[in-house]
């Protein structure tokens, strides 16, 4: 049976259109195979323009280094520790002070930083005397000596301290005097002298009764051993004090 060229011509094309259905799909260079849960591949085309702008700005996980990251962490937060100026001790001077009783002495308070720089804190720490029967201190680090001993005196400010000896002795006799200095009297009148003992912590105690009592003429006038001193004749003499040898003078003049 002859067919047309018609029939023919439809034939071909019914084939064509047949093998185009059933050949495998090709795939571009620039293309990326995605496997689904079908058990097909998706076949995702890639715009290479866009690819170079991902890898400028997307940085996997691999390809991080996390301990360059934690290092870098630590030495960050190092850095802000070291920033920080915090006070570290206060410095007290004298580191010792020997003063005698009733006697005073400064000390001064220095507040060091961890940065090494240093603060006058003398006005504003808060200063003690311990044993407070040995010496006390005021506000502004003047510490004064009350009973023969040793102390220690403390300056505290910003939550850190400092402190210094402290050394308390007997005050020591700096010389005598005699009161009065100078009498005028009759003959066969008397006059009572006070010896007075000078420390020096600038206080005085009498020591009439404990020095040694003597008159330069005592044809004139003499002095008797608790410092009455009485007129003989007319003239002029001096009448001492002697202790631990120290020796105060009198004058006395008898008309």
């Amino acid at each position: 049976m002859a067919l047309s060229s018609r029939c023919l011509r439809m034939l071909v094309c019914t084939s064509t259109l047949l093998e185009a259905c059933t050949r495998p799909p090709a795939i571009p260079q620039d293309a990326s195979r995605v496997d689904v849960s079908s058990g097909t591949d998706l076949v995702i085309p890639v715009d290479n323009r866009l690819s170079q702008h991902s890898d400028r700005r997307a940085v996997p996980d691999s390809a991080i280094d996390k301990d360059s990251v934690f290092l870098d962490a630590a030495h960050d937060a190092h850095k802000t520790a070291d920033a920080a100026v915090l006070p570290k001790l206060i410095q007290v001077t004298p580191a010792v002070a020997t003063i005698s009783t009733n006697m005073t002495a400064q000390f001064k308070a220095q507040l060091l930083f961890s940065n090494a720089t240093v603060q006058d804190v003398t006005s504003t720490a808060n200063w003690t005397a311990t044993p407070a029967k040995v010496a006390s201190i005021d506000p502004n680090g003047l510490a004064k000596g009350l009973f023969p001993g040793a102390a220690t005196v403390s300056a505290a400010a910003m939550g850190v301290q400092g402190s210094a000896g402290l050394v308390v002795i007997a005050p020591e006799i700096s010389g005598l005097k005699i009161v009065p200095s100078t009498a005028t009297l009759t003959a066969g009148a008397a006059i009572q002298f006070t010896a007075m003992m000078l420390f020096n912590d600038n206080t005085e105690m009498n020591a009439t009764s404990s020095v040694t009592w003597s008159s330069a003429d005592p044809a004139i006038a003499t002095a008797g051993p608790t410092g009455v001193c009485k007129g003989i004749k007319p003239g002029a003499t001096t009448i001492s004090a002697s202790l631990s040898g120290f020796t105060a003078n009198a004058v006395v003049s008898v008309n």
